[in-house]
């Protein structure tokens, strides 16, 4: 489906209507957003963003169009009710010169306040007959006089009286509690939307746990399976370990047999080296080399070295595997 979504607040405002796109996205969905602005809640546009600048932009898979805003400033009354104002009125002259040349299957309006941002997705409707998904999140006026301290009749009986007009050109009311059906059924007959609204809640739930089951359920097969191949990798190179730690052990049998030898042929050289040079000097060296070359040659020689015994050289057993 192709879904635009209509919303004064979006990333990188931390907003449900987030949510929603992102998720649409993930679901295969192709998903327009006219939105506003970033400025809330500090009233001041965020960096990089402004009035002309970055006005289009793609984000996490959601085109983003975002229509001419005044910030809403850290005033309240008349700066917000600017602020509202220049989000509905840009936002319908982006929907007369852009979005009404485009094909779309369903719109959605994130409703916070203000309702009144309703009005641009009611003239796609009107021109396109397009589907509007009202998806309520605070109720007006109420939300007036609880968070904006109005108490004038005239002004609540007004914005009423628009906020029923509103109700009755949505072709569905989404609620986010049970609480709003009270109130929004008092302003008129709005039970089918309402309870097809429910209808699409529940339903919409239940696929979502389904999906997260799956989900879990696939994570679950996938680790299990990378388990049982890490012990298989386990299990086949236990044999190569054991071989390995046995030849580390041979090797140090034999470098054991082999220094007892190297001492052993030390211990037995000693006696034979004295014999034929005496006490070792260096001069000694130099001078008995021919004398000693002499000796080699004799018959005495042979005769009077004395026999080494090697009764005390011991080499382990099993040294030479």
């Amino acid at each position: 489906m192709k879904i635009l979504l209509i919303t004064q607040y979006f990333y990188p405002e931390n907003f449900k209507s987030n949510d929603i796109a992102f998720e649409l996205v993930k679901r295969g969905h192709e998903v327009d957003a006219l939105v506003g602005i970033p400025n809330y809640p500090e009233g001041k546009i965020y960096s990089g963003y402004g009035l002309f600048k970055k006005r289009r932009e793609s984000i996490k898979g959601v085109n983003v169009y975002r229509s001419f805003q005044i910030p809403r400033g850290t005033g309240g009354g008349l700066k917000l009710m600017i602020n509202y104002l220049s989000f509905v009125l840009s936002s319908c002259f982006n929907v007369l010169f852009y979005f009404a040349w485009r094909n779309y299957d369903a719109i959605i309006v994130h409703e916070v306040s203000p309702i009144f941002q309703a009005y641009p997705a009611i003239l796609l409707r009107k021109l396109r007959k397009v589907p509007v998904y009202l998806w309520v999140l605070d109720i007006w006026p109420d939300a007036m006089m609880s968070g904006g301290g109005i108490k004038n009749k005239k002004i609540l009986s007004f914005v009423n009286r628009l906020v029923v007009n509103i109700y009755s050109q949505c072709d569905r009311i989404l609620i986010s509690s049970k609480r709003f059906t009270e109130s929004i059924l008092s302003k008129g007959d709005f039970i089918a939307a309402g309870v097809e609204a429910g209808l699409s809640i529940a339903i919409n739930g239940i696929a979502n746990i389904i999906d997260l089951y799956s989900q879990t359920k696939e994570a679950r097969r996938e680790v299990q399976q990378q388990i049982n191949e890490a012990l298989e990798y386990i299990k086949k190179a236990i044999p190569a370990i054991q071989n390995y730690q046995a030849a580390l052990l041979r090797q140090s049998e034999v470098l054991v047999a082999l220094t007892q030898c190297n001492k052993a042929f030390v211990c037995a050289y000693e006696p034979l080296r004295k014999q034929i040079f005496g006490e070792p000097t260096f001069w000694k060296y130099l001078t008995g080399i021919k004398k000693n070359q002499e000796l080699f040659k004799t018959t005495d020689f042979r005769k009077d070295l004395q026999p080494v015994s090697y009764t005390h050289l011991t080499l382990p057993t099993n040294s030479l595997v």
